[in-house]
């Protein structure tokens, strides 16, 4: 075997020709035109098919849960639409109550400076009160005080015409009269109750009203 593949290695040339020689040249036989292949005869084993119906089962599987799940998808997106509306009017709510939180400040310090002012209102209410209360008082001592006058008044008089009467029956009884009109138009007549008096010519007296000027000073003294 090695000496004849020497030989067979001796005889090939080292540099064949590009196209063989005449002698050796055999044409190739044309190919054969491609026949379609024999038709498959289906398989008479039921094997197979009860392996494709439980595959086209497990596909219809399948698909039912792809449309389940298409379903609830839309569902989500739906509700997902829903909670950001939501969530948008939560947050105007919240950006409002913030908005009004900051107002609450103000209405306190408004409501702390009415409260104050109240407050001085009653003060003053209560002064005037007290000042009314007062005045009240005042005025019913000096309308005490003015029936005292007015009865001193009176009483003198009275006793002005009767001592008139008493010490002057002649006809001259008009002048002295007279005379006492003028005294009593300056307060110049006697009271028998007052011991302070002051003695004019005729021996007439003059009272002087304490109680009057007693009124006069505490009016002065309450009006201050």
């Amino acid at each position: 075997m090695a000496g004849r593949n020497h030989l067979q290695l001796r005889e090939t040339p080292l540099y064949p020709s590009r196209r063989p020689s005449s002698l050796n040249y055999r044409p190739t036989p044309p190919p054969h035109p491609t026949s379609p292949p024999p038709p498959r005869r289906p398989d008479i084993n039921p094997t197979p098919s009860l392996e494709l119906d439980a595959e086209l089962r497990s596909i219809d599987a399948i698909s039912a849960e792809l449309v389940q799940v298409r379903t609830d998808v839309h569902k989500l997106t739906v509700q997902r639409q829903d909670m950001t509306a939501q969530l948008k009017e939560m947050n105007s709510e919240i950006v409002k109550a913030k908005m009004e939180t900051q107002q609450v400040g103000a209405i306190k310090e408004e409501i702390e400076t009415v409260q104050q002012e109240i407050q001085r209102g009653r003060k003053h209410g209560h002064l005037i009160l007290s000042k009314k209360r007062c005045w009240r008082k005042i005025g019913i001592l000096l309308a005490r005080e003015i029936m005292k006058l007015r009865t001193e008044l009176a009483n003198a008089e009275k006793r002005a015409r009767a001592a008139a009467a008493a010490g002057n029956p002649s006809p001259g009884y008009g002048r002295n009269y007279g005379r006492d009109e003028v005294g009593y138009g300056g307060s110049s007549y006697p009271d028998p109750n007052n011991p302070q008096q002051v003695q004019i010519g005729g021996g007439d007296s003059v009272p002087t009203f304490s109680s009057g000027a007693m009124s006069n000073g505490h009016y002065d003294t309450a009006h201050r």
